[in-house]
Protein backbone atom coordinates (compact mmCIF):
# COMPACT_ATOMS: atom_id res chain seq x y z
CA UNK A 1 0.00 0.00 0.00
CA UNK A 2 1.51 3.47 -0.63
CA UNK A 3 1.69 6.04 1.61
CA UNK A 4 0.20 8.79 0.66
CA UNK A 5 -0.32 12.53 1.10
CA UNK A 6 -3.31 12.45 3.44
CA UNK A 7 -0.80 9.30 5.15
CA UNK A 8 1.58 12.13 5.85
CA UNK A 9 -0.87 14.64 6.97
CA UNK A 10 -2.07 11.81 9.43
CA UNK A 11 0.94 11.49 10.79
CA UNK A 12 1.82 15.04 11.41
CA UNK A 13 -1.32 15.14 13.33
CA UNK A 14 -0.49 12.24 15.33
CA UNK A 15 3.62 13.49 15.98
CA UNK A 16 1.24 16.31 17.40
CA UNK A 17 -0.58 14.61 19.43
CA UNK A 18 1.76 12.37 20.60
CA UNK A 19 5.32 14.11 20.52
CA UNK A 20 7.09 11.28 22.82
CA UNK A 21 6.61 9.17 19.66
CA UNK A 22 9.15 11.52 17.46
CA UNK A 23 12.30 10.32 19.09
CA UNK A 24 11.53 6.82 17.62
CA UNK A 25 10.62 8.13 14.33
CA UNK A 26 13.81 9.63 13.93
CA UNK A 27 15.60 6.34 14.95
CA UNK A 28 13.65 4.80 11.90
CA UNK A 29 14.14 7.86 9.00
CA UNK A 30 17.27 9.31 10.26
CA UNK A 31 20.57 7.82 9.53
CA UNK A 32 22.89 6.98 12.66
CA UNK A 33 25.20 9.65 11.31
CA UNK A 34 22.39 12.16 11.33
CA UNK A 35 21.51 11.23 14.56
CA UNK A 36 24.53 11.91 16.40
CA UNK A 37 25.23 15.27 14.71
CA UNK A 38 23.76 17.33 17.23
CA UNK A 39 26.43 15.57 19.87
CA UNK A 40 29.44 16.21 17.64
CA UNK A 41 28.17 20.23 16.84
CA UNK A 42 28.18 20.33 20.86
CA UNK A 43 31.76 18.28 21.17
CA UNK A 44 33.10 20.90 18.41
CA UNK A 45 31.66 23.81 19.86
CA UNK A 46 33.22 22.85 23.45
CA UNK A 47 36.69 21.60 21.81
CA UNK A 48 37.15 25.45 19.66
CA UNK A 49 35.88 27.09 23.76
CA UNK A 50 39.02 25.18 24.82
CA UNK A 51 41.22 26.09 21.66
CA UNK A 52 40.23 29.69 22.63
CA UNK A 53 40.97 29.62 26.24
CA UNK A 54 44.32 27.66 25.53
CA UNK A 55 45.57 30.43 22.86
CA UNK A 56 44.76 32.99 25.25
CA UNK A 57 46.60 31.59 27.95
CA UNK A 58 49.71 31.05 25.51
CA UNK A 59 49.35 34.33 24.35
CA UNK A 60 49.49 35.39 27.83
CA UNK A 61 52.52 33.34 28.54
CA UNK A 62 54.39 34.39 25.45
CA UNK A 63 53.93 38.70 26.72
CA UNK A 64 55.09 37.69 29.92
CA UNK A 65 58.13 35.90 28.26
CA UNK A 66 58.57 38.69 26.24
CA UNK A 67 58.60 40.78 28.82
CA UNK A 68 61.25 39.06 31.04
CA UNK A 69 63.50 38.99 27.77
CA UNK A 70 62.95 42.91 27.38
CA UNK A 71 63.79 42.94 31.40
CA UNK A 72 66.81 40.79 30.66
CA UNK A 73 67.73 42.68 28.11
CA UNK A 74 67.62 46.06 29.35
CA UNK A 75 69.61 44.68 32.85
CA UNK A 76 72.63 43.47 30.47
CA UNK A 77 72.69 46.43 28.92
CA UNK A 78 72.93 48.12 32.34
CA UNK A 79 75.70 46.08 33.23
CA UNK A 80 77.24 46.38 30.02
CA UNK A 81 76.98 50.12 30.34
CA UNK A 82 78.84 49.77 34.11
CA UNK A 83 81.47 47.75 33.28
CA UNK A 84 82.48 50.37 30.24
CA UNK A 85 82.12 53.15 32.43
CA UNK A 86 84.58 51.27 34.58
CA UNK A 87 86.78 50.49 31.34
CA UNK A 88 86.75 53.93 30.60
CA UNK A 89 88.65 55.16 33.75
CA UNK A 90 91.51 52.89 32.32
CA UNK A 91 90.87 54.43 28.80
CA UNK A 92 89.76 57.49 29.12
CA UNK A 93 92.91 58.75 28.04
CA UNK A 94 92.99 56.88 24.66
CA UNK A 95 89.01 57.72 23.90
CA UNK A 96 89.47 61.49 24.63
CA UNK A 97 93.29 61.86 23.30
CA UNK A 98 91.80 63.49 20.10
CA UNK A 99 89.81 66.08 22.04
CA UNK A 100 92.98 66.68 24.68
CA UNK A 101 96.13 66.26 26.07
CA UNK A 102 97.54 66.05 29.36
CA UNK A 103 94.55 64.64 30.85
CA UNK A 104 93.33 63.94 34.18
CA UNK A 105 90.12 62.51 35.48
CA UNK A 106 88.36 64.74 38.43
CA UNK A 107 87.51 62.24 40.86
CA UNK A 108 83.61 62.59 42.37
CA UNK A 109 85.32 63.79 45.97
CA UNK A 110 87.53 66.99 44.57
CA UNK A 111 84.85 67.52 42.05
CA UNK A 112 82.22 67.96 44.66
CA UNK A 113 84.23 69.60 46.60
CA UNK A 114 84.93 72.59 43.69
CA UNK A 115 81.02 72.53 42.94
CA UNK A 116 80.76 72.86 47.26
CA UNK A 117 82.57 76.14 46.47
CA UNK A 118 80.71 77.17 43.18
CA UNK A 119 77.64 76.75 45.21
CA UNK A 120 78.80 78.89 47.85
CA UNK A 121 79.88 81.55 45.85
CA UNK A 122 76.72 81.63 44.29
CA UNK A 123 77.63 80.32 40.60
CA UNK A 124 75.60 77.04 40.74
CA UNK A 125 72.88 76.40 42.51
CA UNK A 126 72.15 73.44 44.71
CA UNK A 127 69.97 71.56 41.62
CA UNK A 128 73.30 72.14 39.23
CA UNK A 129 75.54 71.14 41.33
CA UNK A 130 73.32 67.54 41.52
CA UNK A 131 73.59 67.13 37.98
CA UNK A 132 77.16 67.93 36.92
CA UNK A 133 77.52 65.14 39.82
CA UNK A 134 75.25 63.06 37.70
CA UNK A 135 77.73 63.12 34.83
CA UNK A 136 79.30 59.65 33.82
CA UNK A 137 83.21 61.68 34.32
CA UNK A 138 84.53 65.02 34.21
CA UNK A 139 87.89 65.47 32.97
CA UNK A 140 90.55 67.89 32.81
CA UNK A 141 93.01 68.79 29.50
CA UNK A 142 94.28 71.03 27.31
CA UNK A 143 92.71 71.12 23.59
CA UNK A 144 95.44 71.78 20.90
CA UNK A 145 97.11 73.60 19.88
CA UNK A 146 96.30 75.86 22.58
CA UNK A 147 97.55 75.66 26.13
CA UNK A 148 94.14 77.00 27.80
CA UNK A 149 92.34 74.52 30.01
CA UNK A 150 89.40 72.91 29.57
CA UNK A 151 86.69 70.58 31.17
CA UNK A 152 85.39 67.32 29.34
CA UNK A 153 81.91 66.71 30.60
CA UNK A 154 81.70 62.98 30.10
CA UNK A 155 78.50 60.54 29.56
CA UNK A 156 79.34 56.83 28.95
CA UNK A 157 76.68 54.06 28.05
CA UNK A 158 77.27 50.92 25.62
CA UNK A 159 74.14 52.20 23.48
CA UNK A 160 74.14 55.55 22.99
CA UNK A 161 70.86 57.26 22.47
CA UNK A 162 69.39 60.86 22.26
CA UNK A 163 69.01 61.51 25.74
CA UNK A 164 72.72 60.66 26.33
CA UNK A 165 73.33 63.38 24.09
CA UNK A 166 71.05 65.57 25.27
CA UNK A 167 72.55 65.26 28.71
CA UNK A 168 76.01 65.42 27.86
CA UNK A 169 75.20 68.91 26.21
CA UNK A 170 72.73 69.92 29.46
CA UNK A 171 75.73 69.00 32.06
CA UNK A 172 78.29 70.79 30.40
CA UNK A 173 76.32 73.93 29.62
CA UNK A 174 75.96 74.01 33.98
CA UNK A 175 79.57 72.93 34.33
CA UNK A 176 80.70 76.49 31.75
CA UNK A 177 79.49 78.71 34.81
CA UNK A 178 82.30 77.87 36.66
CA UNK A 179 84.26 79.58 34.29
CA UNK A 180 86.44 77.35 32.09
CA UNK A 181 85.48 75.55 28.48
CA UNK A 182 83.19 72.50 28.44
CA UNK A 183 83.53 70.12 26.04
CA UNK A 184 80.76 67.43 25.62
CA UNK A 185 81.29 63.93 25.01
CA UNK A 186 79.26 60.69 24.86
CA UNK A 187 80.97 57.68 25.13
CA UNK A 188 79.76 54.23 23.93
CA UNK A 189 79.96 50.54 21.93
CA UNK A 190 77.42 52.08 19.58
CA UNK A 191 75.16 55.08 18.61
CA UNK A 192 71.75 55.14 17.54
CA UNK A 193 70.80 57.52 14.57
CA UNK A 194 69.02 59.78 15.98
CA UNK A 195 71.70 60.18 18.27
CA UNK A 196 74.46 60.58 15.98
CA UNK A 197 72.12 63.45 14.37
CA UNK A 198 71.65 65.47 17.38
CA UNK A 199 75.21 65.26 18.49
CA UNK A 200 76.59 66.44 15.16
CA UNK A 201 73.80 69.19 15.64
CA UNK A 202 74.56 70.23 19.11
CA UNK A 203 78.78 69.80 18.66
CA UNK A 204 78.71 67.06 20.68
CA UNK A 205 82.09 64.60 20.51
CA UNK A 206 80.92 61.21 20.16
CA UNK A 207 83.72 58.34 21.10
CA UNK A 208 84.45 54.82 21.80
CA UNK A 209 87.05 52.71 22.70
CA UNK A 210 89.14 53.55 19.64
CA UNK A 211 89.01 56.93 19.91
CA UNK A 212 86.92 60.42 19.24
CA UNK A 213 85.27 61.80 16.13
CA UNK A 214 84.76 65.62 16.53
CA UNK A 215 81.65 67.32 15.77
CA UNK A 216 80.81 69.49 13.16
CA UNK A 217 82.42 73.23 12.95
CA UNK A 218 79.78 75.88 11.80
CA UNK A 219 81.72 75.52 7.87
CA UNK A 220 80.39 71.99 7.78
CA UNK A 221 83.88 70.71 8.57
CA UNK A 222 85.40 68.86 11.87
CA UNK A 223 87.35 71.05 14.31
Amino acid sequence: MAFTVQDFHDLIELLAQHPEWRTELRWHVLSDELIELPAVVWQLVEAQSQTTAAVRDLAAAQFRTEERLDRLVDHLGEMDGQLLSLDFGRKGPACLGPIARRLRSIESGPLAEMLDDAVDEGRLTADDQRAILQASAVWNGKPPPGDSDVYLCVEVASDIVAGHVQQAMTRAKLLEKLGRPVLPVVVGRRIHEKAASLARALGVWVADEEGAAPPPTPDGQGV
